[in-house]
């Protein structure tokens, strides 16, 4: 779709499908920051400002998206106010995701934060479509690999296989090649609410 470093010529809506957004550190590994569901915008954040996309974006699940030139994109903000109040819930939305995260990174064991990922996974409508009820579990497909897993949960691969192994174990999950079977939702809760006390929203 678009590439880190692009000029920032189009936006698009995403009707259906998934897509997750990557970065490129210092090292040149790949990192996974967020994801776009349907009912989402892409690119809209370079485009108000005009600098440089500070992401890649990369079609996970099949979508179906419309494009909008960038000169048309604020255009239609500035004659709609109702566009115009989305978009900026929109922003502040991923700021405080961002913020959150931060300081869930600051105060959380690798466990919590691989756990918070999965409970995304699993009640987030952005990845409604890749949920699925099987054998009285709620059965993921995931959309991503384990070290994607990692980098997204800002933790070490060999942590997030740890997590995974530690709450198999305990019966709140089971996983197979690209899935995780949550059998045990209010478990995965909990695990992820652990040392979480004080965490601020945002404002």
């Amino acid at each position: 779709m678009y590439v880190e470093g692009s000029e920032p010529d189009l936006v698009w809506f995403l009707h259906d499908g998934l897509v997750k957004l990557e970065t490129t550190g210092t090292d040149g590994a790949r990192s996974l920051v967020a994801f776009r569901g349907p009912g989402e915008w892409l690119g809209e954040h370079a485009a108000v400002d005009g600098g440089p996309r500070m992401t890649t974006a990369v079609v996970v699940r099949d979508a179906s998206m419309t494009s909008l030139r960038r000169d048309d994109f604020i255009a239609s903000v500035l004659a709609a106010p109702d566009v115009a109040k989305a978009l900026l819930s929109s922003f502040v939305g991923h700021v405080r995701a961002s913020v959150e995260h931060e300081l869930q990174l600051a105060s959380g064991e690798p466990a919590v934060l691989v756990a918070r990922r999965l409970l995304m996974l699993a009640t987030e409508p952005r990845f409604a479509a890749m949920r699925s009820a099987r054998d009285g579990a709620l059965s993921i497909e995931m959309p991503i690999s384990h070290e994607e897993l990692a980098t997204w949960a800002g933790v070490s691969r060999r942590s997030v296989e740890t997590a995974l192994q530690r709450q198999r174990s305990t019966g709140v999950i089971s996983t197979s090649r690209m899935r995780v079977a949550v059998h045990d939702l209010d478990g995965l809760d909990l695990v992820s609410r652990r040392r979480s006390g004080g965490v601020a929203s945002g404002e």
